[in-house]
């Protein structure tokens, strides 16, 4: 409970010194994914500047851009299975009678999924081969070994998504960053118990806009 406290007492430190460069980010991220076949891309870019700006710095667009571009296909795959299990979730009233167990299974297992992506993103972005089902699997062992973490955060995110949702203007600026980095930082924090860092080679060895 108190390293969940800790990310959101650093959530709100990043905001406090790099607010303006996460809502730029986030704006950037609305635009690119307005056109669909973007969104997965740009998530993973706002993923990597959510990342800097944890480290403490603003990346520069050309280090994002090289970042996303090795980690390209390893976005579509990630966005295609998390679009499958929202297109589950929403048809999911309309497939027919099921029991009302199977139903509650059912959203369980898409809330669980959506989770686990807090942690699945960020881990993207350093996994060996930028393999999506490698990060999946690592998410989910991240989150088996501190659920109430996980659930503390969980929580948190599940606040800004209804805050963004009730109030998009002005909260689709900043609630979907937001989110990301509430992810990123989530996942340096469970890394580090077990002395693994969240750390991309581009953003070490490129010179970074304090």
């Amino acid at each position: 409970m108190l390293e969940a406290g800790q990310v959101l007492v650093q959530a709100v430190g990043v905001l406090a010194r790099h607010g303006l460069a996460l809502v730029a980010a986030t704006v950037v991220w609305l635009a690119l994914s307005a056109t669909v076949i973007l969104f997965p891309p740009a998530t993973l870019g706002l993923a990597i500047v959510a990342l800097s700006l944890a480290q403490g710095a603003v990346p520069r667009p050309r280090v994002v851009m090289q970042a996303v571009r090795r980690r390209l296909a390893a976005s579509y795959v990630w966005a295609v299975v998390n679009g499958s299990a929202i297109a589950l979730y929403v048809i999911r009233p309309y497939a027919g009678r099921v029991s009302s167990r199977v139903a509650l299974a059912l959203d369980l297992a898409v809330l669980i999924w959506f989770v686990l992506q807090l942690y699945a993103l960020p881990i993207l972005l350093i996994q060996r081969g930028c393999r999506a089902p490698g990060a999946w699997r690592s998410a989910f062992l991240l989150a088996l070994s501190a659920p109430v973490f996980t659930l503390i955060v969980a929580g948190v995110a599940a606040l800004i998504v209804t805050w963004t949702l009730r109030l998009p203007i002005p909260l689709a600026a900043v609630g979907p960053g937001l989110l990301v980095l509430l992810g990123v930082l989530a996942t340096r924090n469970r890394l580090a118990d077990y002395g693994l860092t969240l750390d991309l080679p581009e953003l070490a060895a490129a010179p970074e806009r304090n």
